[in-house]
């Protein structure tokens, strides 16, 4: 007889690890494309990428039952997956600073009151207030546990409500690329010979662990 119950879980294991993977995609995507869209050179596009792929690198840590509980989190299961940025910070502290920085820091808050130092404004580096940016509308587009799917005009509001934790400079640029409703149409433009290896962003030197 089938176990039915271990059936389920594999089915929810592969959903949600599908539904991360697509995330990280998109956030990848949505970084190239916005920094492309703010006329920064390829060498930057290339590193606004990897910080898509790699800003979520830290949830293989955390416990499956937080990742996918459909309720509200517990104070002490909020602070476990808070976590994920510490575990993220540890399987790349290797890479430049840049791309070190943009993982680390894509929960930091512009007004100072996110995790996991409590950087607010320029402290914060670019790539890092972009991948808050990018990672925010990516979230409140695709489907989760606990919410449904929000259109891009609903997804833009709700920002809004949290425009204080957001770069208002970035956040006006993101809302003019023409792409927000299919990304297809930049994406062409920035793939071409973009030929990223992560391998060229990774360095020895310990300076990179360290934000200035």
């Amino acid at each position: 007889m089938k176990n039915i119950k271990k059936e389920l879980e594999y089915i929810k294991h592969i959903e949600y690890y599908e539904g991360l993977g697509r995330h990280k995609f998109n956030v990848a995507k949505l970084m190239m494309i916005f920094v492309h869209h703010l006329g920064l050179d390829i060498m930057y596009i290339k590193k606004a990428y990897l910080v898509g792929m790699l800003h979520d690198v830290g949830k293989s840590i955390i416990d499956f039952d937080i990742l996918t509980k459909p309720e509200k989190l517990t104070s002490e299961e909020m602070e476990t997956m808070k976590k994920h940025v510490e575990f993220g910070y540890e399987n790349t502290a290797g890479y430049d600073s840049e791309v070190w920085r943009g993982v680390v820091e894509h929960h930091e808050n512009f007004d100072g009151t996110g995790y996991p130092t409590m950087l607010s404004g320029d402290g914060i580096s670019v790539l890092g207030r972009c991948a808050r940016i990018c990672d925010m509308y990516d979230a409140l587009r695709s489907k989760r546990s606990y919410k449904s799917i929000m259109s891009h005009e609903a997804a833009i509001i709700e920002m809004e409500k949290d425009i204080h934790h957001l770069d208002l400079e970035l956040f006006e640029q993101f809302k003019t690329m023409r792409q927000m409703r299919g990304t297809d149409e930049y994406y062409p433009v920035v793939q071409t010979n973009l030929n990223i290896n992560a391998n060229e962003f990774k360095s020895n030197n310990e300076e990179t662990k360290i934000i200035c």
